[in-house]
């Protein structure tokens, strides 16, 4: 029988391995007031989803430090963990983590790498096997467009715009989610919950769109005395 421990790291890697999980963003927003019991103001997304794709078209790659949440619906708590994102693509895309640390899953264009410290294993599966991040990303705001975005304010003024990108079924979700910052347009957090019921959100930091990418940005290596499994 497996432990407690084991479980969660089982359940993380499995979470690493496919991308899915998360509902609802962690920036503490609440409705921007319009008036006494007004409902929320809302605009239309496509602006700002517009705005992002332009940014995205004219750089190498959508980069960010986040912080993720992850709760389980078999534990009944959250963990947190710590990392950097880069999203060049739809087939090019990693995360780094350095907390947990040693924990990594990327896409070299044509196979999905996932590394597991605890277990001493790397998984590795054909892009088209699973879901990627960056069309998990990129796609689900591309059909974001004909929403209409609801205005929230955080605890410390921050003004944001939250798209609910709607159910994803074909990628395991119930609902998906994206905040962007009204101040610089960028994406402040992002989220989704999938058909078992556990959620995970993002919260970005340090968003940048940079010109280049390291040559090595997307290669995968086996670390020395790791098992690779093939789950093809």
């Amino acid at each position: 029988m497996r432990s407690r421990g084991q479980l969660r790291r089982a359940h993380r890697a499995r979470f690493l391995f496919l991308c899915a999980a998360v509902g609802f963003a962690m920036t503490a927003a609440v409705p921007v007031p319009r008036g006494e019991d007004a409902a929320p103001e809302r605009m239309r997304a496509a602006p700002l989803i517009e705005e992002l794709f332009r940014r995205f078209r004219s750089s190498a790659a959508f980069e960010a430090e986040f912080v993720q949440v992850n709760e389980w619906i078999v534990f009944g708590e959250a963990d947190t963990a710590f990392g950097r994102m880069t999203l060049a693509d739809e087939h090019r895309f990693d995360l780094t983590y350095t907390l947990p640390a040693g924990h990594r899953v990327g896409c070299d264009g044509h196979r999905v790498w996932t590394f597991v410290p605890e277990e001493k294993q790397v998984l590795r599966a054909v892009w088209g096997h699973t879901t990627g991040w960056g069309d998990q990303f990129w796609e689900g705001l591309r059909q974001g467009a004909d929403s209409l975005a609801v205005l929230h304010r955080t605890e410390r003024g921050r003004e944001l715009a939250r798209i609910h990108l709607g159910a994803r079924p074909g990628w395991g979700l119930r609902s998906l989610t994206m905040e962007i910052d009204l101040a610089d347009g960028l994406p402040a957090g992002y989220a989704y919950l999938d058909e078992e019921g556990n959620r995970v959100s993002f919260t970005f930091l340090d968003v940048q769109f940079p010109s280049a990418l390291p040559e090595d940005r997307f290669r995968y290596a086996i670390p020395d005395g790791y098992e690779l499994l093939d789950v093809d």
